[in-house]
């Protein structure tokens, strides 16, 4: 068959079709991916396979790609293995989800095996399954084992153990939903607390485990600078920088408002993965039709043998992030135990501050202002002072 009939068979075909090369990366894609995913085929050539999905899709993808791997290394296969149609979602570029039906093959190239992707939208389905619904073969995934300390954006198609599929997992969706655990609808991704969830999961298991938590400083006057649509765009775009910087065993999720959490798990470089996390954010984002170039403060916390559960984990990165707000913003600190205890001083200098306006603590004191060469006052300056214990406690 002519090269050029067989190109524009792949390029027209009303699926979207992808290839993966052995690093997760897209290598190949037709005009319906683009057209189903809302990406440019410049923005997904090269990029990673785990920008396309859902996070709730990604483990049980993962598990049928590696076994779509051994079935390709245990012999040569005529035709190449392939899997049965699963349903999983897809993301768009713009955060929302999208029901997807896609089938893997293999395909044996002189560089090496790739995978085929060929992906059709489900949206048409009114009773569409959970998006972790997966056939007996493919069963879900925990993520892969990867561990490349920087977080890298590529891995190999790797096995990894298998997690309760079927009607289990969509059991323990509902669970979730009934407890508020539900993915963030601007951005798509989980809320605080099916993260909390994620967290807890992850804190079981014995491997390390780090939570950064960033906020975009000022966001309130870009806000109100240029709109509030300008400021769910900034939102949607740091959300997909951060897919785009993550494995897919990690996890993001929206806090609220402008507070953004990554949960890294198995990653042996979480400062590497920060910087990397930070140098991607801080790139212009063009929105409402302004350039803006985002200024991001971050704190980083690992687990250590006397982290105690979740909550401390996070309070630990909100301090660090406290710290970096204080430090100037728009950069990232990893906790240290006297972060906690600034973390207090402060907060209890903010509620003392209340207490003490209502207990008429505060007292005003004038300074007069002399003017240079002439010798007489000019203005008066106002000053208020905290008296607490015949002490000033701030000025």
């Amino acid at each position: 068959m002519d090269t050029g009939f067989a190109l524009a068979l792949l390029e027209h075909s009303p699926d979207a079709l992808l290839l993966l090369d052995q690093d997760g990366t897209i290598s190949f894609l037709n005009s319906a991916a683009e057209q189903l995913f809302g990406y440019s085929r410049s923005q997904l050539m090269g990029a990673e396979h785990s920008l396309l999905l859902a996070e709730m899709s990604r483990e049980p993808f993962h598990l049928v790609l590696s076994r779509l791997a051994t079935a390709g290394a245990a012999g040569s296969a005529t035709p190449p293995p392939r899997t049965r149609p699963f349903e999983g979602a897809g993301r768009r570029a713009d955060g929302t989800q999208v029901p997807v039906e896609i089938t893997c093959s293999l395909v044996p190239l002189e560089a090496g095996p790739a995978v085929a992707l060929s992906v059709r939208s489900a949206a048409h389905r009114q009773n569409a399954p959970q998006p972790v619904s997966v056939p007996p073969d493919a069963g879900t995934a925990a993520g892969g084992n990867s561990a490349s300390g920087a977080a890298p954006r590529r891995r190999p198609f790797t096995a990894v153990p298998s997690v309760p599929s079927g009607a289990t997992a969509r059991a323990g969706a509902d669970d979730r939903r009934g407890s508020g655990a539900r993915p963030d609808p601007l951005t798509g991704l989980a809320n605080g607390p099916l993260f909390n969830d994620q967290l807890a999961a992850a804190l079981s298991r014995p491997e390390t485990v780090d939570v950064l938590i960033l906020n975009l400083d000022d966001f309130r006057n870009l806000n109100e600078l240029l709109g509030h649509p300008a400021g769910d765009e900034l939102l949607v775009e740091v959300a997909n920088r951060l897919r785009s910087c993550i494995r897919p065993h990690d996890s993001i999720a929206r806090l609220g408002g402008d507070e953004f959490v990554v949960l890294l798990v198995k990653c042996l470089n979480a400062d590497a993965a920060t910087k990397r996390i930070a140098e991607s954010l801080h790139e212009p984002i063009r929105v409402g039709g302004s350039l803006v170039r985002p200024s991001v403060s971050m704190g980083l916390a690992s687990r250590t043998p006397e982290t105690a559960d979740g909550a401390e984990l996070l309070r630990q990165a909100h301090a660090a992030m406290g710290a970096a707000k204080a430090a100037g913003k728009n950069t990232w600190r990893r906790f240290e135990p006297r972060m906690l205890y600034s973390a207090a001083q402060q907060g209890q200098g903010e509620s003392g501050l209340r207490r003490a306006v209502e207990l008429g603590q505060i007292s005003v004191h004038y300074q007069p202002v002399v003017a240079p060469g002439v010798g007489c006052v000019v203005q008066f300056e106002a000053f208020a002072r905290w008296e607490l214990h015949g002490r000033v406690q701030g000025s």
